[in-house]
């Protein structure tokens, strides 16, 4: 991550069963998105069609890991 991207915290639609799950993401300054579970970058826009996401937090890699270490996990966080 760099200056722009985000961690995000939020919910997404489970495309499987479609039920609203917690869930973590990458949001690049440059308009694509990383996603964890199924390993690939996507364009924003197409994640926010198949994933319908409601985002909670937005942290830079730098508050992410102030806060990874501070509470010992990975999140999602309370502050």
């Amino acid at each position: 991550m760099k200056e722009g991207d985000w961690l995000v915290h939020g919910t997404i639609i489970s495309p499987a069963d479609k039920r609203e799950v917690n869930h973590a993401w990458v949001e690049f300054n440059s308009g694509w998105v990383w996603e964890p579970q199924t390993e690939k970058f996507m364009r924003l826009s197409d994640f926010n069609t198949w994933f319908q996401p409601k985002v909670e937090a937005k942290y830079t890699a730098k508050e992410a890991a102030i806060l990874a270490v501070k509470n010992m996990h990975f999140g999602p966080w309370k502050q």
